[in-house]
């Protein structure tokens, strides 16, 4: 549904019912359970490598049905859940480490597709619910995502987890919908 909509919304942008020259593409790449420092280019879990191999898989795949110009137009980021439950974890280590990696996301984005623009970066607030042992409700990683947030050119928050029910890791039904 996702991919749906947004063609639909660049199909009326150019006032075609089906715009044949733009299609859109997609891949969920995530890794369950996952800190930040394992998503983090470098790491030895192998996480990052995840991301650059399915984008150069997109434009091989571009680049032999005859595409030529490809653009990443987003990264969609939900983590905090395993850094937020460290007690050790704090506000300075984790904005610094999701500055880095967003650095790294943009950086190869734009050297795989040969881009201009910069893709956009969603983030979600990490819940409250995650608050680790020792950190006196300061909730270290879900300030950091504020801050980050709104401080940052190109990042937006998606889909906050804050304001739905949910008795911890997953939400009830209804909070889904």
């Amino acid at each position: 549904g996702f991919l749906e909509s947004l063609k639909d919304l660049h199909n009326r942008s150019v006032g075609e019912d089906n715009d044949d020259t733009v299609i859109f593409s997609a891949s969920c790449i995530g890794a369950a359970g996952a800190t930040i420092e394992q998503l983090s280019k470098g790491n030895s879990a192998g996480w990052y490598n995840r991301f650059t191999t399915c984008l150069q898989a997109h434009m091989d795949a571009a680049k032999d049905a005859g595409y030529e110009k490809v653009q990443l137009a987003g990264i969609i980021f939900m983590q905090g859940e395993n850094n937020s439950n460290q007690s050790s974890v704090t506000y300075a280590d984790y904005l610094a480490k999701l500055t880095t990696l967003h650095t790294n996301l943009v950086s190869d984005s734009i050297s795989i597709t040969g881009q201009t623009d910069s893709p956009a970066f969603f983030v979600y607030q990490t819940s409250g619910v995650y608050v680790g042992n020792g950190q006196s409700n300061t909730l270290p990683v879900a300030n950091a995502q504020i801050d980050f947030v709104e401080s940052t050119p190109g990042v937006y928050w998606v889909s906050p987890e804050f304001p739905y029910p949910n008795p911890g890791a997953h939400m009830y039904a209804n909070s889904y919908r």
